[in-house]
């Protein structure tokens, strides 16, 4: 037994030394620049850790947005405190100026072409016209190269931090020479990192690793040492930088120095979280706006049980205050232009019709977060949630199907087109592609069923499920933070007010003051246990938060927690949502009113968006409550997939054999299927099965999601009493 025990005690240390002397070399690993991270580690899970794997996961979504230029303003203002140009400024710059250039040519061409009629002069219209567009596409080159210049700037001021924090880790003096020279040694990556189209070059053929004595496998992304796992979004992301781009080109492909922001904000954070922790971090997009000046009002709020909605307006951050005013001005605009304007495709009608989409999602948003949750989710929140998924998620899904419907046709282009003579008479191959296609219809009918297949559930519902689920997770709000967090985060607002009310009352006697200082380094000790008792708020105002605030989120269930989650990734869907119909009704149906009203009407009585985010709730609230760690990405988007592709596969299927049926009969299906014929009976009958079996996808999705939520409610109260009981027995103890 003695010597069974000094093995395995041996064992152990060799074990313990072996692990630690990894994780120094990992930590002590370097890539070009002077990065501590990989270029191109995206989307990894972090077993061991998960609050820093889920940080990681937001700012890799957030990298995707308006080409990583949300994740640039944060990580320039985090560093040096200085605001960039203001998004007005941008909205000028990249929209204004070239509708001005363009206005201006036709304004020109319109001028002469009323004076002269001449065939020169109209040959000089067209000339100008060309012109305009050259101008143009010179102007927004001119715009991406001091982008450019601007975004290199930045990453040679971050590589002499970091130079400066190694020194400092060394104990080595920094010297500015020293700076220099790192900086100058690393530009050339610099600027291959921040091309618009560019590559990115590999050491060995391997990685961007610098350090010749630490190389790790492809395997290993991170610099730490630790444990991680990938998801369905790793994998992807896994295989197109390593197979795809590395091991065939040995470069990485960058596109708009998306991977080289991602990077550059883990360093930055890093750096913050070095020098003044990690509440530095906690601050809003665009406005950079602390959680601390907003957060204890919604706190207040919650505990209060205010129901004034007026009063939780008035209780936005000011990225929600700026958003709800942008869409204000946004309808006064375009409603001011439906009245002044003679153009008939755009009457005041149209305009109702917009504010018409927009109640639609409103209404929705009544029942699912006012009517009974307005309390598991703020109304800034869910502000915040929608926008982003009107704004980033659709426009994230647009770029995301784009590119899949170019690698299809390139995939088109080499595989079948060239087997077309093999299966179709050359006739009919030297007809135009409407013959062409219409005769593959009707020969072989499962080959097209088959590509709707693919379209549906990979192209539509696969693609739009996992932009939702990035709308969702790059939105960062105080009220979906971690216990610990909400906890810090409430604490230091503590004690910054109880700072602010000693200096503003001097004659405070000795005795106070000494209270409140034991009292604040208890708060900093987490030596508050004898403070249970004294959680309640007062709802006069946030100067009234008492001391020990931070213990009101033990006091929040996790029911309440996973209501918050549901109706988060709701309102994301539900802003997302509201852009695609806007999309389907102002731009694929005619300028017809009856039509325009039609769509919106099909459109809203099947909500499979909000019922598809609905279901992956379920499956976060799994991740991240019940602390499943088998659930990813790919288990959370699963059954939505299933569900939104099974939906648009139906639609799909079903107008393929409407369209079959009219050439099996010898008519033509673009004429016989024109949206411009007017509503009628005959229509609405030869729609009713399509209508049918979306409502039947739809009715087993709803009951699928509740039974799911019921199940997880009742394991949510479970662990609730739990956690309950461990507190009792905790104030027991004590």
């Amino acid at each position: 037994n003695h010597y069974e025990t000094t093995t395995i005690e041996t064992t152990t240390t060799t074990t313990t030394t072996a692990t630690a002397t990894t994780q120094a070399q990992a930590q002590n690993k370097k890539y070009l620049g002077g990065f501590t991270t990989s270029i191109c580690a995206l989307f990894q899970n972090n077993t061991t850790n998960t609050q820093r794997s889920q940080s990681r996961h937001n700012t890799d979504c957030c990298i995707f947005a308006c080409c990583g230029t949300l994740t640039s303003d944060r990580s320039q203002y985090l560093l040096t405190r200085t605001h960039p140009t203001s998004w007005w400024k941008r909205f000028f710059f990249i929209l204004v100026i070239p509708l001005l250039i363009l206005y201006t040519c036709e304004a020109i061409i319109a001028y002469s072409s009323s004076s002269s009629s001449s065939s020169r002069k109209r040959k000089n219209d067209v000339t100008l016209l060309e012109y305009s567009d050259l101008f143009i596409l010179l102007y927004f080159i001119m715009l991406f190269v001091w982008a450019q210049r601007k975004r290199i700037e930045f990453r040679q001021l971050i590589v002499g931090r970091l130079y400066e924090v190694e020194c400092e880790e060394r104990g080595e003096e920094v010297t500015l020479e020293a700076i220099e020279l790192r900086k100058k040694r690393s530009r050339y990556h610099s600027i291959r990192a921040h091309k618009v189209c560019g590559c990115y070059p590999l050491v060995n053929g391997v990685d961007d690793c610098i350090d010749n004595d630490y190389l790790v496998d492809d395997d290993d992304d991170d610099n730490h040492g630790e444990e991680y796992t990938q998801d369905v979004c790793g994998c992807i992301w896994k295989c197109l930088s390593k197979l795809c781009c590395g091991c065939i080109f040995k470069c990485w492909i960058q596109c708009f120095g998306i991977c080289a922001l991602g990077q550059e904000e883990r360093e930055v954070e890093r750096i913050v979280t070095r020098l003044m922790g990690r509440e530095a971090l906690w601050i809003d997009y665009v406005t950079f706006q602390p959680y601390s000046e907003y957060f204890p009002k919604l706190q207040s709020l919650r505990t209060s049980n205010n129901t004034n909605l007026w009063t939780h307006y008035q209780s936005l951050s000011k990225l929600s205050f700026q958003l709800l005013k942008s869409l204000g001005l946004a309808i006064c605009i375009l409603f001011t232009y439906a009245l002044i304007d003679d153009d008939d495709d755009f009457t005041i009608y149209t305009m109702l019709v917009l504010i018409a989409t927009f109640c639609q999602a409103f209404l929705i948003l009544y029942f699912v977060h006012w009517k009974n949750k307005k309390f598991d989710l703020s109304l800034d929140a869910v502000v915040k949630y929608f926008a982003c998924g009107f704004l980033l998620t659709t426009a994230m899904a647009v770029v995301f199907e784009m590119l899949f419907t170019i690698a299809a046709s390139i995939l088109l282009e080499l595989v079948v087109f060239p087997f077309l003579p093999y299966f179709v008479p050359e006739y009919i191959l030297y007809m135009n592609d409407v013959v062409i296609l219409d005769y593959l219809m009707l020969t072989y009918p499962a080959v097209f069923i088959a590509f709707y297949f693919v379209e549906a559930f990979l192209s539509a519902a696969f693609v739009e499920e996992v932009v939702k689920y990035f709308g969702y997770w790059m939105v960062i709000h105080p009220d979906l933070m971690e216990a610990e967090d909400i906890a810090s985060l409430l604490s230091s607002f503590s004690r910054r007010s109880s700072t602010t009310r000693a200096a503003s009352s001097p004659s405070t006697d000795a005795s106070t003051a000494t209270q409140t200082n034991q009292e604040e380094k208890e708060v900093e000790t987490g030596d508050d246990d004898h403070h249970d008792g004294d959680i309640q708020l007062e709802t006069q105002g946030v100067e009234s938060l008492p001391q020990h605030q931070p213990q009101l989120q033990s006091l929040r269930s996790l029911n309440s927690v996973g209501n918050g989650i549901t109706v988060a990734m709701v309102a994301v869907a539900l802003g997302f949502a509201c852009c695609e119909n806007l999309v389907y009704i102002f731009v694929y149906t005619p300028p017809n009113l009856e039509l325009q009203l039609t769509t919106l009407f099909s459109r809203s009585i099947f909500p499979v968006h909000p019922l598809c985010a609905a279901i992956q709730s379920i499956g976060v609230c799994r991740r991240d409550l019940e602390k499943e760690k088998h659930i990813q990405l790919g288990r959370i988007i699963l059954p939505s997939v299933i569900l939104h592709g099974t939906f648009d596969f139906s639609l799909m299927v079903m107008t393929f054999l409407n369209m079959y049926n009219i050439l099996s009969n010898g008519g033509d299906p673009a004429a016989e299927m024109d949206l411009e014929e007017e509503f009628s009976m005959d229509l609405f009958l030869e729609i009713m099965p399509s209508l049918l079996v979306a409502l039947g996808v739809v009715i087993v999705g709803w009951i699928y999601f509740v039974v799911g939520s019921r199940l997880q409610k009742a394991r949510l109260d479970a662990l609730d009493i739990e956690e309950g009981a461990a507190l009792i027995s905790d104030a027991s103890i004590v």
